[in-house]
Formats: C-alpha cells, structure tokens, sequence
C-alpha cells in the first residue's frame, strides 16, 4: 500500500499543477438527428417541433365493414370476408404475434381461420393498437334449428321457467347451445320478468336488461325471427323507426306507424299452419291490439287500456305509448276535452311531445 502527502495551509508552500493537453480541445456541438428522416436539428426543441410537423403521431386502425374498430375486442357473430376488412395508418402488422411485411397478407391469413380468438396488433411509430377478435359463428343449420326448438317451446301462450328449462335441455342434446341461442333466451326472460312471471326469478325492473342482452346476441343475425325480436323490444322502448320497417310484423309495423302520426290502421292476420308466432309481453299486446284491431275495438277496450296505465307494474314508455293511443282515440270520438288531459300527460314524454302537439294543434304549454 502506498500513501500521499495532506498538506495543511500553505505549509510546504504552493503545488504548481502542470498545464493539460486537453484543455485546448473544444467539445462537438450537439447533434439532434430525427430518427425518421435523419434531418439534423441544432436543439432538441427544434427537433419536436419538427416531428410534430412532419412525422405527426397517428393511431393505427382495424377496419371491419368499412368502420374503424375503437375497441380493443370485437365479438364477430358473422362471417367474415377479405373485403369486410381493412386498416389505416399501420407501418407494421402482426396477426396473432406473427409479423406480416403485407398487411393485406394478415388479413388473408385472418380470414381463412375464423375460430376462436385471433389477435391483430397494428403500429405506427410508437403508438401500438392491439384488437383482440373472438369468432362465435353460428351455422345456418345450426339457426335453423335453434329456431324450430324456439318456436316447438314457447308458440303457446304461457311463458314459464319449465319452458325456459324445456328450451335449453333440447339446445343441449342436440348440442346447438350459442349466443343466438342465448339471446333468444334473455328475450322470454324479459317478457316473463315485465309480466312479473313469479317463476322467472327476476325483478320487473330487469326486464330491460335482458332486452339489452337479448339485442346484443342478436345483432349480427338477420333471421326474420331475430329481426322481429328486436323490432317488437326497440317497439318497447318507444323506438319506433325501425318496427315500423318490420313488415314481416304487420301488426307491431302498423302500430309503430301509429305511434309516429296518430293515425289508427286497421290490419286483419290469418293464423296458418306453420306460422311463426312471436311472443310478447301482455301489455304491448294490448297496445298493439288497441291500435290495429278497428274502432269497434277500440271503444270496447279503451277502459281496460286505461287500468293498465294506472297500475304501478308498468314502464314509463308503455304508460306514454297507452296515453298517446287514448289521445287519438279520443281526438276521434270528437271527445276534445279527454284528449286535451292524455295530452297533457304526454307533452313532456321524449317519444311523443312533438307528434302530439302537431296532432292537437296545440302549443306544449296548453
């Protein structure tokens, strides 16, 4: 071991530091070079402003039917074909981890595997986006025969919780259980739970959930069943626009009419064999049947709709539809003042305030 000399103070006087060699070299200036063009830059600042410019930041896009994807799962109910599909602003794509230099080389490779969950990830510089695709197709033998089981159980009139058991037992053997399939189920359980079926386990006020979960499985299906089992739960919640086009349902199209002018149509249906019947809660039945069965009907039935609005187990949107329809009915009977007080209760209502007031010649304040 070695030691070295402490000088304290000035003793032993001043130690003279020799001159360095390097104290004559000058440091480099900095460079600041971008590293997407290789533009050179003197500050850092410099350099942002002039990626922000020129190289600006964009987020990289799944397209699938000529929309860009915003979520990162996407649940596909139906097929895909090559030309459904698409992306923007994507340097780099991968399909399930693998690297694809031709993107339209990944979305072939997607294409022809559509089964279980596929992962597309797409970059542009840094930004990365990843979307994760789950494939729950379903046949058009497997449709089919998930609606035959559909209509074999629930065509009668009672809906029940031993329906509902009956319905998936036989899902189950012929082993068709889906989503479809599914929504068809939410779908009665949302009837049962608006009637207040006891046997249903489910509150009143879950009856649109279960529409909403019976939309959801049905989106993508474009059977005349799933069509007019969105129609008739858009219908129950005062959607009009669309149940009026549902002409495979000419009684809920002619009532959705009605709910859009105020003006009655008369429609007669003949049961045949091998008509498809669908089910529906009793209190749009009754609404239904008001607005299309014909005066004499309606004049017998006009008291009987209004106990039905006075009851507590009701929705908002079924006690406007029954005050609207006791409005015109009687604006038509020429009965000026009761169609003055169901105006009342339905100027404020979102569904009808502005069809109301064009019926009655009135200003919503009246």
């Amino acid at each position: 071991m070695g030691f070295l000399v402490v000088y304290k103070g000035n003793q032993g006087g001043s130690v003279t530091i020799p001159d360095s060699e390097f104290e004559a070299i000058k440091p480099a200036s900095a460079v600041f070079s971008c590293p997407l063009c290789e533009e050179i830059f003197e500050s850092q600042e410099l350099l942002q402003d002039h990626k922000i410019a020129a190289h600006p930041l964009k987020r990289p896009y799944l397209v699938i039917h000529g929309s860009a994807v915003g979520s990162d799962a996407v649940c596909m109910k139906k097929r895909l074909e090559r030309g459904d599909l698409g992306v923007e602003n994507a340097e780099q794509t991968y399909l399930d981890g693998e690297l694809f230099d031709d993107p339209d080389k990944m979305l072939a490779t997607l294409v022809a595997n559509q089964s279980g969950r596929r992962v597309v990830t797409l970059s542009y510089q840094s930004y990365q986006v990843e979307v994760g695709l789950t494939f729950d197709l379903i046949s058009d033998a497997a449709l089919k025969l998930v609606e035959e089981y559909f209509q074999d159980v629930f065509s009668a009139q009672e809906l029940s919780a031993e329906k509902l058991r009956q319905f998936d037992s036989k899902l189950q053997e012929a082993h068709c259980g889906n989503t479809y399939a599914g929504g068809l189920g939410c779908y009665v359980s949302g009837i049962m739970a608006k009637d207040r079926v006891r046997s249903s386990g489910l509150a009143f006020e879950q009856f649109n959930e279960k529409f909403g979960e019976a939309l959801d499985a049905l989106e993508s299906i474009d059977t005349e069943l799933s069509k007019s089992i969105k129609a008739a739960i858009l219908f129950s919640r005062n959607q009009f626009v669309r149940s009026m086009n549902a002409t495979f349902l000419p009684q809920l199209s002619a009532a959705a009419q009605f709910m859009t002018s105020g003006e009655f149509r008369d429609v007669e249906v003949e049961t045949v064999p091998r008509s498809v019947l669908l089910p529906i809660d009793s209190v749009t039945d009754s609404v239904v049947m008001f607005c299309t069965r014909g005066a004499t009907y309606r004049q017998s039935a006009a008291e009987s709709l209004l106990g039905i609005s006075k009851t507590s187990s009701i929705s908002l949107e079924d006690r406007d539809k029954i005050n609207f329809a006791l409005m015109c009915h009687n604006l038509e009977l020429s009965m000026i003042d009761k169609a003055k007080g169901y105006f009342r209760k339905v100027r404020h209502s979102v569904a009808f305030k502005e069809v109301a007031v064009n019926i009655m010649g009135l200003s919503d304040g009246n």
